[in-house]
């Protein structure tokens, strides 16, 4: 029997919860969950996936988290959760952080069977070894693997919004803005999101003083929560100061190892202070668990290409696919070993031995190619393509814009650092 996944909205998670408040019905599905007490949190975090409780939970008093973290990117952690709903292996969940003053925050993380995802890597050398890099790589992607789509796709919704509010926006009305939060943060003072607002917007429109004063609103509200560290630290990033930034970064990652946005930020942190291979590891997680940012890609090409590694950097859907044959580059044109790519995107590959023939098959479309051939037949139609497929140490390597724009999929070339993203 397929098991309902439980899901916490991004309101629900990053609304500062005043005591006595109660969270209900906050899933499209049975059950529901209720706080009494101070605060509500749904599991805690450490990498991709969330475990649940089955049936309608209670809690009350105040909810703790207590555990151990280890490494940046590592963090175990034992209490209270509250979750809505029947019971699963997978969901997204919330890490508990508690203040004084009884309030309580929690960023949207992955869960799988209550167990967060891990880090194995310490003392590894990120920024000269593409194989540890890999391997760390499809780490993330196995772990993935286990989170139910429903559940995946709200998480990505979830870490698109927290990007937007950590956001620095630039050539507004700041004054009619600021007017507008200050009105809302008045009428709703346990908001945490409108605190960091509020305190961005002063910064963009060059009151640097009222934005730390808002800023200090908050952690005095809030001294662990999440947005506390996440709005100090984009306070501080945002002067310059990435030593000051560094340690409210880890320690929201050691609470939420797999929040993505927090893993990039840091990851960005970490190169601007010349800690590349830190970086890099932080980065690869980030670009793994949320393929959909952007920005996660043009700090990993900055790091590369200040880096030892010179082969060419193959990310499909933020993971970077195992290669028999490494991609190469001749006659102007990146060549990629075809099962590889086309797997990685979700197709489905067949040789033909006798013809020669390799045909990749994904949903509607379909790719026939004969060895040494110019000619490709995309979707029954003849196709000219520059460099033929050919056959190298026992593989069919084929130009890789050709194969992925076939299957729908978009390219992007970076240059400087030899960094390929493909992304659907």
């Amino acid at each position: 029997m397929k098991q309902k996944i439980t899901m916490l909205s991004l309101a629900s998670l990053l609304a500062l919860t005043p005591a006595g408040a109660s969270l209900a019905n906050t899933e499209s599905g049975a059950g529901t969950s209720t706080s009494a007490g101070t605060s509500t949190s749904a599991g805690t975090s450490t990498s991709a996936g969330t475990s649940t409780s089955a049936g309608t939970s209670t809690s009350a008093g105040t909810s703790t988290s207590a555990g151990t973290s280890t490494s940046a990117g590592t963090s175990t952690s034992a209490g209270t959760s509250t979750s809505v709903g029947t019971g699963a292996d997978a969901r997204i969940g919330s890490s508990t952080t508690e203040s004084v003053t009884g309030i309580d925050f929690a960023g949207s993380s992955l869960e799988v069977g209550g167990e967060s995802f891990t880090s194995n890597f310490s003392n590894i050398s990120f920024s000269s070894n593409l194989e540890e890099v890999i391997a760390l790589s499809q780490d993330v992607k196995e772990f993935l693997d286990k989170i139910d789509m429903e559940t995946y796709k709200q998480y990505l919704e979830e870490q698109q919004q927290e990007n937007e509010l950590f956001k620095i926006e630039q050539n507004m009305d700041y004054q009619s803005r600021i007017a507008e939060v200050e009105k809302e943060l008045a009428e709703n003072p346990e908001n945490g999101t409108l605190y960091v607002e509020l305190a961005l917007t002063y910064f963009a429109s060059g009151d640097r003083e009222k934005a730390n004063e808002v800023k200090d609103q908050l952690v005095e509200k809030a001294p662990e929560s999440h947005l506390a560290l996440m709005l100090q630290a984009e306070l501080a990033s945002a002067e310059g100061n990435f030593d000051q930034a560094l340690p409210y970064l880890e320690e929201a990652v050691q609470k939420n190892p797999t929040n993505a946005v927090a893993l990039r930020k840091l990851g960005e942190a970490l190169a601007e202070t010349g800690k590349q291979n830190e970086a890099i590891e932080h980065l690869i997680i980030a670009a793994a668990l949320n393929p959909d940012d952007k920005k996660v890609f043009e700090e990993l090409n900055r790091v590369f290409a200040d880096g030892n590694i010179s082969d060419i950097k193959t990310f499909v859907n933020g993971v970077i696919p195992q290669f028999d044959v490494k991609p190469f580059i001749e006659d102007g044109r990146t060549l990629v070993p075809i099962r590889a790519i086309s797997e990685a995107l979700g197709a489905d590959v067949h040789w033909n031995e006798e013809e020669q023939q390799v045909l990749i098959q994904r949903g509607n479309s379909t790719i026939e190619l004969t060895i040494n051939s110019n000619i490709a037949i995309v979707n029954g139609k003849e196709i000219a393509i520059d460099v033929p497929a050919k056959i190298v140490d026992g593989r069919t390597v084929l130009p890789l814009r050709f194969v992925s724009e076939a299957l729908g999929a978009d390219v992007d070339w970076k240059g400087e650092s030899q960094l390929i993203i493909i992304s659907e």
